[in-house]
């Protein structure tokens, strides 16, 4: 019988404590600015070789830092709400595919349906948001089993808290890749996440604004392209507190956003499809209790939705991209994308009015929710308001609650498609 070998594309995000070693300062002469050059260099020969070394499968040993001063850190729970993402153009794909938040899920246990080769535990932050807490040298497998389009995106949040005592900090991968004949779920591709093609970005965390990134792609084991390291300062100033993640995927296209930062747009660097996103957290010697990693509100979504033209051509726009912080109307920054398409379009063509209904899940009784989806719809409304100076006469706003569900509510994605605004438009 003839063994044929696994496609595998994957793309990779790599969180790599390979640049903790501190540039040094802009000098004012001329001496001490080349010292200052050298330095960079160095470093970034560093997150490349570094990278080479994880590709590839090769163990890294570490060392403690000659020198490091420790970081201060922010507890998970006390992190501050994020800003509106004013540069953030991101739009999540209209028809959604996979939706985690770990609601259902008992604390202190391994969160079902998802699959791991080390352990894992669902943690509740003070909000009362549930969070998937990562261990070093442990590989996630969402529960994913499903082909994804050339057309689709990838969302979710993650706290990285980081206490820097001197030794380099683990690698952190995101990986989506294709397992051909084998189960995405099985533990069998726990062992063969690197030995394909792959693109890849590598986020290499440092201190003192030393933090970088390298984008590179791999084919048959061998590296294809590699972009030089550029520096993701915002990774770090998010130490301890919760950040978003944002991919679009456009056939070839590759976008990818930290918070509102645009970190790549490529347009010709993705070769092939995905049905599996996988979470890898690498070793370090840091003990269990110095570090931690949590990852939650994961969403996979299909599809690359024209909103201006499905409001003004179909007359109609409905999204779960625009979404709210838990039994609240706050709305979540990373809606900002969805939020202005809406915007510009109402501004290309003033002689049309729209209506906005907010919808929510199950949970909770009827009164509460038909308040809270009313509350929902007039947030979106005074958004565009205030924001794009959209005349409040042509926006009314309304909530259907839980009464007009399009799925199940007995799910976590049929409670996310269920949670949604629709965009309706009318005549003056």
């Amino acid at each position: 019988m003839k063994l044929f070998p696994m496609i595998a594309c994957m793309i990779t995000i790599v969180v790599n404590a390979n640049a903790q070693g501190g540039f040094l300062k802009k000098m004012a002469n001329k001496a001490e600015q080349a010292a200052t050059n050298k330095a960079g260099n160095a470093v970034e020969k560093t997150v490349n070789d570094a990278s080479d070394k994880v590709l590839n499968g090769a163990k890294k040993e570490e060392k403690p830092a000659a020198s490091a001063s420790p970081s201060p850190t922010v507890s998970p729970a006390s992190a501050p709400k994020m800003e509106t993402y004013s540069k953030f153009d991101f739009v999540a794909g209209e028809q959604l595919l996979l939706s985690e938040d770990f609601s259902q899920d008992v604390l202190g246990e391994f969160a079902m349906h998802w699959n791991t080769n080390n352990k894992g535990e669902v943690v509740a932050m003070k909000d009362g948001t549930k969070w998937l807490k990562l261990f070093q040298q442990g590989t996630y497998l969402t529960p994913n089993k499903k082909m994804l389009p050339e057309d689709h995106t990838i969302e979710f949040d993650m706290i990285l808290e980081m206490h820097n005592t001197g030794y380099l900090y683990p690698e952190i991968y995101f990986t989506l890749f294709n397992s051909g004949e084998e189960s995405p779920v099985g533990n069998s591709v726990f062992r063969k996440l690197h030995d394909n093609s792959a693109l890849a970005v590598q986020l290499a965390l440092g201190e003192g604004n030393n933090t970088r990134t390298v984008l590179r792609t791999h084919a048959k084991g061998a590296e294809t392209f590699r972009t030089n390291a550029q520096q993701a300062k915002i990774i770090e100033e998010n130490y301890g507190k919760a950040f978003h993640v944002a991919i679009s995927i456009q056939k070839t296209r590759f976008r990818m956003w930290i918070n509102e930062q645009k970190i790549y747009d490529m347009p010709r660097i993705v070769e092939s499809t995905f049905n599996q996103l996988a979470i890898s957290v690498g070793g370090s010697n840091y003990k269990e209790d110095q570090l931690g990693f949590y990852l939650s509100n994961l969403k996979l979504a299909g599809g690359s939705p024209d909103v201006r033209s499905k409001l003004l051509t179909e007359g109609k726009f409905s999204t779960t991209g625009i979404t709210f912080d838990v039994n609240s109307d706050v709305i979540r920054p990373s809606s900002f994308g969805v939020i202005k398409e809406i915007g510009t379009a109402l501004q290309s063509d003033p002689s049309f009015n729209v209506k906005i209904t907010g919808h929510t899940d199950s949970d909770g009784s009827k009164t509460v929710n038909d308040v809270l989806s009313l509350k929902r719809a007039t947030a979106v409304k005074t958004m565009l308001t205030e924001t794009y100076n959209i005349p409040a006469e042509r926006i009314r706003a309304d909530g259907k609650g839980a009464g007009a569900p399009v799925a199940e509510n007995t799910t976590p994605e049929g409670k996310a498609k269920n949670r949604r605004v629709e965009f309706e438009k009318t005549g003056k």
